[in-house]
């Protein structure tokens, strides 16, 4: 699922970077609201929904994600600072 992606999003900082992560998990968890401190599997996500996300942020980023750090940052704002560290990497 590829989702419209802004200049802000690809190019912003942080908060943009955590306002992306949270429309893709709202769009893939079919979900209207999603805190930022919510966890991934409790909102129902599943592995494939977990890796599609982390395609869609590898992709509109440009950057390889490590799956294991992914997979240990399962809320908004643990993905989200883990896109921004990687990007500054």
């Amino acid at each position: 699922m590829t989702t419209d992606t802004t200049d802000t999003q690809t190019s912003g900082g942080s908060d943009a970077i955590t306002d992306h992560v949270e429309q893709l998990w709202r769009a893939m968890l079919k979900r209207d609201h999603v805190a930022h401190d919510d966890n991934f599997a409790d909102l129902g996500g599943d592995s494939l929904l977990l890796l599609a996300i982390m395609n869609e942020l590898e992709e509109t980023y440009d950057i390889e994600l490590d799956v294991e750090e992914f997979v240990q940052n399962l809320t908004v704002s643990g993905m989200a600072a883990l896109v921004a560290e990687t990007r500054a990497r």
